[in-house]
C-alpha cells in the first residue's frame, strides 16, 4: 500500500477513536431509592443546566417562573422533578425525553394542555397535575402502566378517559373538584386501587363495575349529585369500603 494511503488510513482511524459520545449516546443511570435519597436536590435552574447529566433531583417550586425551559430534556438521569406553584401555561414536550423520571409535580400552575409526550415516561410512579386549568388529558396517558399515584384535582375535566383503565398499577387516584358527570365502566379494571376520590364533581350515578375494586379502602363521593338511593346502592356494592 502506498505511504500516502497508509497515512490517510491512520489519521482516519485515529479521528474515529477520539469521537466523544453525545447526550443521546450517554448511558442513563436509574438509581434505587436508597442511593437516590443521598443525591443533592438542585434548586437553581442555571446551575442545573450547566451539568445536566449530574442532576437526579430538581426542585424549582415556588419561584414564579413563567416557563420551563425545553433544555430540561437534556437531564437524562433526572428522577424527581418538582415545578409546582409557578406560572407555567405550557409544559415542554421535551419532558418526554426523561425516561428515568419517577415523580413529576406540576401542581398549582396555569397549565391548560397536557402534552402527549408525558406518555413516554416508562418509569413514572407519581404524577401531580392538580390545581391547573386542564380541560382534558391525553388518552395516551393510559400507557403509563408504572403509575401508582395520579392527582388531577381541581381542574376543569368533564370526563375520565376510558384508556385510564389500563393503569393497572394505580393505587391512588384523585380527580376531585372537576366537572365530571360520568365515570367510565373501565374504572373497574383498576383492581389495585386503594383510594378513589371523585368528590366535588357532577356525578349522578356510580358504575356497577366499581364493585370489582377489591383492594379499595376509601371512596370519596361527597359533593356530587347522587341521590340517597344511589348512595345506598354504592354502599351495597362496596360493603367493606370507607365511603365518604
Amino acid at each position: 500500500m502506498p505511504r500516502t494511503a497508509l497515512l490517510h488510513c491512520f489519521f482516519l482511524t485515529s479521528s474515529i477513536l477520539i469521537v466523544q459520545p453525545s447526550f443521546a449516546q450517554t448511558s442513563r443511570v436509574l438509581l434505587d431509592s436508597v442511593v437516590l435519597a443521598k443525591q443533592p436536590t438542585y434548586k437553581v435552574w442555571d446551575k442545573a443546566a450547566k451539568e445536566p447529566l449530574k442532576i437526579y433531583k430538581l426542585d424549582l417550586s415556588i419561584q414564579a417562573l413563567p416557563a420551563l425551559a425545553p433544555q430540561v430534556g437534556n437531564m437524562l438521569n433526572l428522577q424527581e422533578l418538582n415545578v409546582s406553584r409557578n406560572n407555567f401555561r405550557t409544559i415542554p414536550g421535551e419532558l418526554g425525553e426523561l425516561t428515568n423520571l419517577q415523580t413529576l409535580f406540576l401542581r398549582r400552575n396555569r397549565i391548560q394542555v397536557v402534552p402527549v409526550e408525558l406518555a413516554d415516561l416508562p418509569n413514572i410512579t407519581t404524577l401531580d397535575l392538580s390545581d391547573n386549568q386542564i380541560e382534558d388529558v391525553p388518552v395516551e396517558l393510559g400507557k403509563l402502566v408504572t403509575l401508582r399515584t395520579l392527582y388531577i384535582s381541581r381542574n376543569y375535566l368533564t370526563q375520565i378517559p376510558t384508556e385510564f383503565g389500563r393503569l393497572i398499577n394505580l393505587k391512588l387516584l384523585y380527580v376531585d373538584n372537576n366537572q365530571i358527570a360520568k365515570l367510565p365502566p373501565e374504572i373497574g379494571l383498576l383492581t389495585k386501587l386503594e383510594l378513589l376520590d371523585v368528590s366535588g364533581n357532577m356525578l349522578t350515578t356510580i358504575p356497577a363495575e366499581i364493585a370489582k375494586l377489591t383492594n379499595l379502602k376509601i371512596l370519596n363521593i361527597s359533593g356530587n349529585l347522587l341521590s340517597e338511593a344511589e348512595q345506598a346502592r354504592v354502599k351495597q356494592l362496596l360493603p367493606n369500603v370507607e365511603i365518604r
